[in-house]
């Protein structure tokens, strides 16, 4: 497959990255950027957090953003998305499923 967006999770005591979902390719990006932030959100806040959030999105204390084609979100850890290439999945000896792509550059 080309031209997919891959959207993971960076932890600092993490091995591997772990990949939390994708988007199709013509997915807006502005769309995105609320996805990425809804699911940082799901994973990271307590639900007191979380509701203060729904009630009032200024007190979200991270925003997605987006530079450079990619969307961020969090501090550590970090969720972003980007498009990638020739994403595939195959599973590895120990019988775990895992994904792999091409790094494409940033965008302008």
């Amino acid at each position: 497959m080309d031209h997919n967006l891959g959207l993971r999770s960076d932890h600092a005591e993490m091995d591997r990255h772990e990949i939390v979902g994708f988007f199709a390719p013509a997915t807006n990006v502005e769309i995105v950027r609320a996805l990425v932030e809804y699911i940082y959100a799901e994973k990271s806040y307590t639900l007191d957090e979380r509701v203060a959030w729904t009630i009032d999105p200024s007190k979200n204390p991270y925003r997605a953003t987006i530079e450079k084609g990619q969307v961020h979100c969090g501090h550590n850890p970090w969720l972003w998305a980007r498009i990638v290439d020739d994403l595939d999945v195959f599973k590895e000896e120990s019988g775990k499923l895992v994904g792999a792509w091409k790094e494409r550059a940033s965008m302008p």
